[in-house]
Protein backbone atom coordinates (compact mmCIF):
# COMPACT_ATOMS: atom_id res chain seq x y z
CA UNK A 1 0.00 0.00 0.00
CA UNK A 2 1.79 3.25 -1.28
CA UNK A 3 0.27 6.22 1.00
CA UNK A 4 0.83 10.10 -0.41
CA UNK A 5 0.81 12.82 1.45
CA UNK A 6 -1.30 15.39 1.05
CA UNK A 7 -0.25 18.23 -1.50
CA UNK A 8 0.84 21.17 1.15
CA UNK A 9 -1.27 23.78 1.73
CA UNK A 10 -0.94 27.04 -0.48
CA UNK A 11 -2.72 30.24 -0.10
CA UNK A 12 -1.65 33.80 -2.12
CA UNK A 13 -2.43 36.58 -0.60
CA UNK A 14 -4.57 37.55 -3.66
CA UNK A 15 -6.95 35.38 -2.68
CA UNK A 16 -6.92 35.54 1.32
CA UNK A 17 -7.96 40.09 0.12
CA UNK A 18 -10.11 39.19 -2.62
CA UNK A 19 -13.67 39.93 -2.24
CA UNK A 20 -14.71 36.00 -3.24
CA UNK A 21 -12.57 34.76 -0.80
CA UNK A 22 -12.89 31.41 0.32
CA UNK A 23 -11.38 32.05 4.06
CA UNK A 24 -13.31 34.96 5.58
CA UNK A 25 -11.97 34.72 9.04
CA UNK A 26 -8.45 33.96 7.51
CA UNK A 27 -9.31 37.75 5.51
CA UNK A 28 -10.88 39.58 8.75
CA UNK A 29 -7.73 38.24 10.55
CA UNK A 30 -5.54 39.43 7.99
CA UNK A 31 -7.00 42.82 7.83
CA UNK A 32 -7.22 43.50 11.07
CA UNK A 33 -3.79 42.57 11.64
CA UNK A 34 -3.02 45.30 9.06
CA UNK A 35 -5.38 47.82 10.45
CA UNK A 36 -3.69 47.60 14.31
CA UNK A 37 -0.20 47.84 12.57
CA UNK A 38 -0.83 50.90 10.99
CA UNK A 39 -3.02 52.66 14.03
CA UNK A 40 0.37 51.41 15.67
CA UNK A 41 2.63 53.70 13.46
CA UNK A 42 -0.01 56.48 13.21
CA UNK A 43 -0.33 56.83 17.26
CA UNK A 44 3.62 56.93 17.36
CA UNK A 45 4.12 59.60 14.54
CA UNK A 46 1.33 61.63 16.52
CA UNK A 47 3.02 61.49 19.93
CA UNK A 48 6.88 62.83 18.64
CA UNK A 49 6.07 66.11 18.63
CA UNK A 50 8.42 69.37 17.96
CA UNK A 51 7.29 72.67 19.65
CA UNK A 52 8.55 75.92 18.83
CA UNK A 53 8.82 79.12 20.86
CA UNK A 54 7.64 82.07 19.36
CA UNK A 55 6.94 84.48 22.43
CA UNK A 56 3.81 85.26 21.24
CA UNK A 57 2.04 85.76 24.58
CA UNK A 58 3.74 86.46 27.98
CA UNK A 59 6.50 84.90 29.22
CA UNK A 60 5.56 82.18 30.79
CA UNK A 61 6.31 78.11 28.99
CA UNK A 62 2.75 76.78 29.73
CA UNK A 63 0.87 79.40 28.03
CA UNK A 64 0.00 78.34 24.85
CA UNK A 65 0.08 81.44 22.74
CA UNK A 66 4.08 81.16 23.29
CA UNK A 67 4.26 78.36 20.91
CA UNK A 68 4.20 77.89 17.19
CA UNK A 69 0.25 76.88 16.48
CA UNK A 70 -0.35 78.24 20.05
CA UNK A 71 -0.26 74.51 21.39
CA UNK A 72 1.98 74.13 24.79
CA UNK A 73 3.80 71.58 24.38
CA UNK A 74 2.79 70.62 28.24
CA UNK A 75 5.05 67.86 29.78
CA UNK A 76 5.00 65.84 26.76
CA UNK A 77 8.28 63.40 27.10
CA UNK A 78 8.32 62.74 23.74
CA UNK A 79 8.17 66.20 22.78
CA UNK A 80 11.55 67.72 20.63
CA UNK A 81 11.45 71.74 22.27
CA UNK A 82 12.71 74.64 20.01
CA UNK A 83 13.33 77.96 21.36
CA UNK A 84 14.09 80.49 18.55
CA UNK A 85 13.61 84.23 17.93
CA UNK A 86 14.42 87.30 19.43
CA UNK A 87 10.86 87.77 21.21
CA UNK A 88 10.49 87.10 25.25
CA UNK A 89 13.82 85.58 25.13
CA UNK A 90 13.50 85.10 29.20
CA UNK A 91 11.00 82.77 29.29
CA UNK A 92 10.44 81.29 32.61
CA UNK A 93 9.12 77.96 33.59
CA UNK A 94 6.54 77.85 35.95
CA UNK A 95 3.82 74.89 35.73
CA UNK A 96 3.56 73.21 39.32
CA UNK A 97 4.99 69.57 39.19
CA UNK A 98 8.26 67.92 36.88
CA UNK A 99 8.20 68.12 32.94
CA UNK A 100 9.91 65.82 31.13
CA UNK A 101 11.17 67.10 26.92
CA UNK A 102 13.06 64.42 24.33
CA UNK A 103 15.33 67.36 23.60
CA UNK A 104 15.45 71.45 23.60
CA UNK A 105 17.18 73.18 20.79
CA UNK A 106 18.03 76.71 21.18
CA UNK A 107 18.31 78.47 18.15
CA UNK A 108 18.40 81.99 16.49
CA UNK A 109 20.44 85.15 17.31
CA UNK A 110 18.54 85.82 20.64
CA UNK A 111 20.89 84.36 24.05
CA UNK A 112 17.24 82.58 26.02
CA UNK A 113 17.57 82.67 29.97
CA UNK A 114 14.88 80.40 31.22
CA UNK A 115 14.14 80.63 35.13
CA UNK A 116 11.67 78.85 36.78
Amino acid sequence: MNVQPPPPFRVSLTKIFSARSRFPLVRAAALAAALMAALALLSNQASAATFTWDGGGSTFINNAPNWVSDLSPGGNSTADIIFTGTSRTSPVFNPGGNWTWKSITFNGVANFSISR
